[in-house]
């Protein structure tokens, strides 16, 4: 079905029409532009190679600034672990204690090949016994302190430590390796990876670079414009980025795009998550503690006589008092005060709601959490359903790419529905909850309608149902759009209190 057909449609006209039309409401696109797209004027996304680059840069400017060599600048900030400044007072203080300390000990500042001298050298002798391993080896090497290992006790020492992001030193003493060494017995380019292994250390010295928090993605950004992050913090904005993958996160906290819920009331959602304090909470509701041994007692029977299975005492589930003594002149389940027995019954209840509350918002939130994976999976097959419909269909690339966008389209709306259900926790109950809710409602139906099409396997099908799929990704972006736009409602209105 080519793009001219789609736009023939009645019902797409008309889809397309509601959808500009909301894309006309200047304040709400900047509020959208602000909380859910990406701003790449605030951030520069690289790769780890970008990172190395950098690296390499900043030691070859560091190494003309104090006149060393660049494979013992890199050395030196591989042993400060990447802290410039400290790299920089440290050696104008006391230049040989630094050197001495990183395992410099020979003078090469005029850049001279060691290996290229004979200071470090490869040696080739047939009686040659390998301290490490025992054995009779022809080729080894030798650096200038004088220890020599064979070729493959060395690539092992090495290769086991070159992940590290550490200076790695001779097996036999303090003396550091540099890179023209470690590639001398590695290979060519295996001291970048200890560059790039370093790269942690420098990210953690930089608090401008953010790691992507996507699964096995290496990726991060580097934030250019600090005081514009920290104007949308203000403002409960989250402060998106997207890496070179395409992952959407947020530049404060770090994890994956969480609008419409602020950064507060995400941080303060996943340590409720986390928290045991909501197991103690059920705890204090549905148990009792044993008078005895202070063992928490859950009631499975009608019967108020219980006995504890770890101490064998037996007391009365009403009052906790021993069982022994009722029916005494001693029995005090019936004469408890009626102010007191309100109160405790009060405090009970109110506990008991504010736990299902939380359950019920994260029973929810779980729920969409695990359908937002599903959907991903479903979604990473997408190229390839792609790649059958031009080959089994005869159709263009660009006639395919509306697959593409409704997957884009699903994966947004799912994960901005899961995060509503943190931010309606926090929600104050009102007429304002009440709004969100039914914006949730309207969610949930566009990205069940969407992700139901996903379903679909047979690409003539796919093909037939091009129509479907555009519609619904628009009225699941329609419906995105007017709730985060309901979110920002809520948080104008001051209904969220992240103390509750």
């Amino acid at each position: 079905m080519s793009d001219e057909e789609y736009y023939d449609s009645d019902e797409a006209m008309e889809s397309f029409d509601e959808y500009t039309e909301d894309e006309s409401n200047a304040e709400d696109d900047e509020y959208i532009a602000n909380t859910t797209r990406p701003r790449h004027s605030e951030y520069v996304a690289h790769t780890t190679a970008d990172l190395t680059e950098r690296m390499a840069g900043h030691a070859k400017e560091i190494s003309e600034v104090l006149g060393l060599s660049q494979n013992d600048t890199i050395t030196l900030l591989h042993h400060f672990k990447w802290n410039q400044e400290k790299l920089m007072d440290s050696y104008m203080e006391n230049p040989d204690k630094v050197r001495e300390e990183a395992g410099i000990l020979a003078d090469t500042t005029d850049g001279t090949d060691l290996v290229a001298t004979g200071k470090r050298h490869y040696s080739n002798s047939v009686d040659f016994m390998c301290p490490i391993c025992c054995e009779q080896e022809h080729d080894s090497f030798q650096v200038s302190c004088g220890h020599e290992y064979c070729l493959k006790c060395y690539k092992r020492y090495i290769n086991e430590r070159v992940q590290k992001g550490e200076v790695i030193r001779c097996p036999g003493c303090d003396l550091s390796l540099d890179p023209s060494d470690i590639d001398a017995v590695c290979g060519t380019g295996v001291s970048n990876k200890l560059l790039e292994s370093s790269i942690k250390s420098f990210v953690e010295r930089h608090s401008t670079f953010k790691w992507c928090p996507a699964p096995d993605c290496t990726m991060l950004v580097e934030i250019i414009q600090p005081s514009v992050v920290a104007a949308k913090l203000k403002e409960k904005c989250v402060p998106i980025a997207e890496c070179k993958r395409g992952h959407e996160f947020c530049l404060s906290c770090g994890l994956e795009n969480h609008s419409p819920s602020p950064c507060d009331a995400t941080a303060a959602w996943v340590k409720k998550c986390k928290d045991d304090s909501e197991t103690v909470k059920w705890i204090s509701t549905n148990t009792k503690t044993c008078g005895k041994c202070s063992t928490a007692i859950e009631k499975n029977g009608g019967c108020n006589h219980m006995t504890c299975k770890k101490c064998h005492h037996e007391f009365c589930w009403i009052c906790g008092g021993d069982w022994s003594l009722h029916g005494t002149s001693y029995y005090q389940c019936n004469r408890y005060k009626a102010e007191t027995k309100k109160e405790d019954k009060l405090d009970k209840e109110a506990t008991k709601q504010s736990l299902q509350r939380y359950l019920h918002y994260y029973g929810l939130f779980q729920t969409h959490d695990i359908s937002s994976r599903q959907d991903t999976r479903r979604c990473t097959d997408v190229e390839d359903s792609v790649r059958v419909l031009q080959e089994n269909m005869g159709i263009s690339w660009i006639e395919a790419q509306f697959l593409s966008e409704a997957a884009a389209a699903l994966l947004k709306a799912r994960r901005t529905l899961k995060w509503t259900y943190a931010f309606a926790y926090f929600c104050d109950q009102g007429n304002m909850l009440v709004l969100l809710e039914n914006a949730q409602a309207r969610l949930t139906n566009s990205v069940e309608a969407l992700s139901k099409l996903f379903e679909i396997e047979e690409p003539q099908e796919i093909v037939n149902s091009k129509l479907e799929f555009l519609n619904k990704a628009h009225q699941a972006g329609d419906s995105q759009r007017a709730m985060v736009l309901t979110a920002m409602d809520c948080i104008k209105a001051g209904t969220l209190d992240i103390t509750n």
